[in-house]
């Protein structure tokens, strides 16, 4: 999320189930060194394995939760415009739950690369 009143300082925050509380992960400012040459928006998990499931916790935990990203727009020559194909393409054409801790996920592409949603 972008800082509100820093100018280009952005940051990313991690939710501490044992705290109930958002953590700091990662903050960066200044000018991209993705060395990317399109935007990206994601759908990434950090969880643990439930040893009688196999499972990520969060997949039971979360099981009624949908997760979406719509509207998505990226910034060209001062004009924003929706996420294409062109400059934000998927980086995974099937993307499989498994790979994400929960074989029942499903990744529903909502439109051309400016809207997905997740959910079970």
């Amino acid at each position: 999320m972008r800082d509100s009143g820093s100018g280009n300082s952005w940051s990313s925050y991690l939710y501490n189930y044992q705290s109930a509380q958002w953590e700091l992960l990662y903050r960066q400012a200044g000018q991209d060194q993705s060395g990317l040459d399109h935007g990206w928006d994601m759908f990434e998990i950090y969880a643990s394995v439930n040893p009688s499931t196999g499972t990520g916790y969060y997949c039971t935990e979360a099981h009624d939760t949908v997760f979406d990203s719509s509207a998505i727009e990226l910034r060209h020559n001062g004009t924003w415009k929706p996420a294409s194909p062109s400059d934000s393409p998927w980086t995974e054409e099937n993307p499989s739950g498994q790979d994400f801790l929960c074989p029942q996920l499903n990744f529903i592409r909502a439109g051309a690369d400016d809207h997905w949603t997740v959910r079970q």
